[in-house]
């Protein structure tokens, strides 16, 4: 049986008073991340390239936690750095990064797959994740907090057929995600 993030308690943990950006948040499971996280009371941020979409912000707000938007190409050069200094100036910190924002791409066999969509997908989804990591790090270190959750897939370890970027992109995420952890291991 599935079970509704509505229906999901999250009383086990607490993120009250925590401030998280969730990057592609007003969508599929990057609104259900944004969602849980307000539930567990943390203040998130939402930056996206499509923009608030009217519906995301109002269910943050109903938990009873703030959110905000930046509507932004977080591949963009400046746009990581953009999102934190708009998410420290209106909730006064960042304490949780969420990298969700991706592209899937077409399906189809490698041979056939377009330069230009593949370029696109590993922008978004792996630039874009290291553009954020590469923007955070020093805020949260200077805070000696901080959390970090990078999306990644089982075709990052297995590789899909006929989703060459996608494979690729989310097995890039892998690899960094393991680099920086490494690096910031014992700095919380």
């Amino acid at each position: 049986a599935s079970m509704e993030i509505s229906e999901f308690s999250m009383d086990f943990f607490s993120l009250a008073g925590r401030k998280a950006i969730v990057t592609g948040g007003n969508t599929g499971l990057g609104q259900a991340f944004s969602l849980a996280l307000a539930k567990a009371g943390a203040d998130v941020f939402v930056p996206s390239v499509m923009g608030d979409d009217g519906k995301t912000g109002p269910l943050i707000e109903a938990t009873g936690r703030r959110s905000d938007y930046l509507k932004i190409d977080i591949t963009a050069p400046g746009a990581a750095a953009k999102v934190i200094d708009a998410c420290v100036e209106r909730f006064g910190a960042v304490d949780i990064l969420v990298n969700n924002a991706a592209l899937v791409g077409p399906n189809m066999p490698t041979w056939e797959y377009p330069p230009a969509a593949f370029e696109q997908v590993i922008h978004v989804g792996l630039i874009g994740t290291f553009n954020c990591c590469r923007a955070i790090v020093p805020h949260m270190r200077e805070r000696d907090y901080g959390r970090i959750v990078n999306l990644s897939s089982i075709a990052g370890k297995e590789g899909n057929p006929n989703a060459v970027a996608y494979s690729s992109m989310k097995a890039g995420v892998i690899a960094l995600t393991k680099s920086l952890g490494k690096e910031l291991a014992g700095k919380n």
